[in-house]
């Protein structure tokens, strides 16, 4: 699974990416590699970085340039349809 908004989501909340790689317990690179496309098959993975990020998980997937995307990231407690 590719996460579409990773990279937007981060810049969005101001986290470098070391200290999401930290957070995560990954390397700066496999932040970078992940925001450049690499697929993701662990659930746990997504799962950890949508909680460290404060967003759900399905917003991690989608197309980072989607209006309800910013919406769920300044309110992500608000459904956004």
């Amino acid at each position: 699974m590719r996460l579409k908004s990773l990279r937007f989501i981060r810049q969005k909340k101001n986290i470098s990416i070391g200290k999401l790689a930290e957070d995560t317990h990954l390397t700066r690179e496999d932040i970078m590699h992940i925001e450049h496309g690499e697929d993701i098959t662990e659930p746990t993975l997504i799962r950890r970085l949508a909680s460290i990020l404060g967003v759900r998980q399905s917003e991690l997937v989608k197309d980072p340039t989607a209006a309800h995307t910013a919406c769920a990231i300044a309110n992500p407690a608000q459904e956004v349809h």
